[in-house]
């Protein structure tokens, strides 16, 4: 019996279709894609990251951990199954194929339930998943360019874009201001005050830590026991005496 295993990646862009926006989907439609082809998937073997870009790699843990599993030398399963390329990454075309290419010399077939192709190279026909890798790529590549600009304009009328630790976004009258949060503030200021003491971002950081104080929203950060955010030596700390 053939072991397969599955990544899933939950697009960050608004814009994409519902699959690509839902891990669970992808993984509902790779394991259904599994069976018709008679093969096992183990949980252990389920891979996914959620609402993380695909350019962002050292973000994706999970993708980290299948290709730590590929590359461990006899990797445990025969199979890697996801929805398109695009899942694995979307860095440059070269990049994104190199990647491909290289879990295909590991021994691992890499199958598209998409469109239910199997990826390979080394022909002239090959050559279109390159392309679409870099295709992939150049769509990243506009869509932060749009977002850059949306938000620049934005800026240049006077209204607030994103968020900033130690405040609330609010709207009045159709714009976005921003009020003080006193608990965030807090935090900020006694960074501060124990930076000018002396301390380092790592004893700042394991100190917030222990005293379970949250990380600013929107972090890829490690979580404690009890499900509470926890803030890395290079994570609050650095950025905010980074900034001063």
């Amino acid at each position: 019996m053939i072991a397969a295993s599955i990544y899933a990646r939950k697009s960050a862009d608004e814009r994409a279709d519902a699959d690509a926006k839902s891990v669970a989907h992808q993984i509902d439609n790779a394991r259904a894609f599994a069976a018709a082809k008679g093969w096992t998937v183990a949980d252990a073997h389920v891979y996914s990251d959620d609402g993380i870009s695909g350019a962002e790699i050292r973000k994706l843990v999970n993708r980290q951990r299948l290709l730590d599993a590929v590359n461990g030398g006899r990797p445990p399963f025969q199979v890697l199954i996801m929805r398109d390329s695009s899942r694995l990454s979307r860095r440059d075309g070269d990049e994104a194929f190199g990647e491909l290419k290289r879990i295909a010399q590991a021994g691992v077939q890499i199958w598209f339930y998409g469109d239910g192709s199997c990826f390979s190279y080394g022909t002239l026909a090959d050559n279109v998943v390159f392309v679409r890798a870099e295709m992939n790529a150049e769509y990243r590549r506009s869509i932060a360019k749009w977002t850059h600009e949306a938000f620049l304009k934005k800026a240049k009328l006077g209204h607030i874009v994103g968020a900033c630790y130690g405040f609330h976004n609010f709207r009045v009258n159709g714009l976005t201001e921003r009020r003080i949060d006193a608990a965030q503030a807090s935090v900020i200021r006694h960074i501060y005050a124990e930076f000018a003491a002396g301390a380092g971002c790592t004893r700042i950081a394991k100190a917030l830590n222990r005293d379970e104080v949250c990380a600013p929203p929107g972090r890829n950060v490690a979580r404690a026991r009890g499900g509470v955010p926890r803030t890395s030596a290079r994570s609050c700390a650095a950025r905010f005496i980074a900034a001063s």
